[in-house]
């Protein structure tokens, strides 16, 4: 299950509930101003855990959302599943603004009698705003990583290094980094984008689970942590070069 992620401030739609499904599927409500709305969504199984994939709940909102990878919005009798068919619901998908993976979905639902007309708009510019603060929070990330390894790559001079910062996306690499992964047999494209899930230090994972993920090129090489005024702020991947 993927950790909550960060939230911006916004108004939430008078009487409406209003949740964030992850890309498992999973429907997290956040919050819900009116307790006859509360009362009514509690039947349809709006809560942590509660699976909403296409698969499992048919034609909804947050499932058919994160399936199209765009903006939805079901009127009643558009939803599949019978408990749902007096639900208005409206739904956008949230990007991660590193590498463009979709990482969850806003949703707004309502009685069909009662639905805002612009709760799509809404929906939309909610998952914008989500947006707008992981990219700050990411852009952050990258430079307090980049910052500390300065002094790091002045003191490797013949060796390939490799920073990432927490979350396990690439920051910076040096001039021998190429040729160390080549040598290594590692196929794979040092760009911006590039991510490695075992060297995420905020994920939730066992060293099982770790060690189940880590790349091949990955397990013998150095591993150093990158630290900034004494916080852990990503990885450093030290890779030998064969003279």
């Amino acid at each position: 299950m993927h950790r909550v992620l960060p939230l911006v401030p916004f108004s939430i739609l008078s009487d409406f509930p209003n949740s964030i499904g992850s890309p498992d599927q999973l429907k997290i409500q956040l919050s819900c101003c009116a307790l006859s709305v509360q009362y009514g969504a509690g039947n349809i199984n709006p809560i942590e855990g509660g699976v909403w994939s296409e698969k499992v709940a048919g034609t909804n909102a947050i499932g058919t959302a994160l399936a199209a990878a765009e903006p939805v919005q079901l009127c009643g009798a558009e939803h599949f599943c019978a408990g749902i068919k007096h639900w208005t619901c409206s739904a956008d998908v949230i990007r991660d603004p590193h590498d463009g993976m979709i990482l969850g979905a806003v949703d707004l639902s309502g009685l069909t009698d009662a639905y805002q007309s612009n709760a799509l708009d809404f929906a939309i510019m909610a998952a914008r705003l989500i947006e707008a603060n992981l990219a700050s929070d990411y852009f952050r990330s990258r430079e307090r990583a980049i910052e500390a390894t300065k002094t790091m790559f002045d003191g490797w001079k013949n060796q390939g290094l490799l920073a990432f910062d927490r979350r396990g996306r690439l920051v910076k690499a040096n001039q021998f980094a190429h040729r160390a992964l080549e040598e290594l047999g590692a196929d794979l494209l040092i760009t911006p984008q590039y991510r490695v899930p075992a060297l995420d230090l905020d994920a939730p994972s066992s060293a099982e689970s770790i060690a189940s993920i880590t790349p091949e090129w990955l397990k013998t090489p150095l591993r150093l942590p990158i630290k900034l005024k004494d916080v852990e702020v990503g990885t450093l991947v030290v890779l030998s070069v064969n003279s």
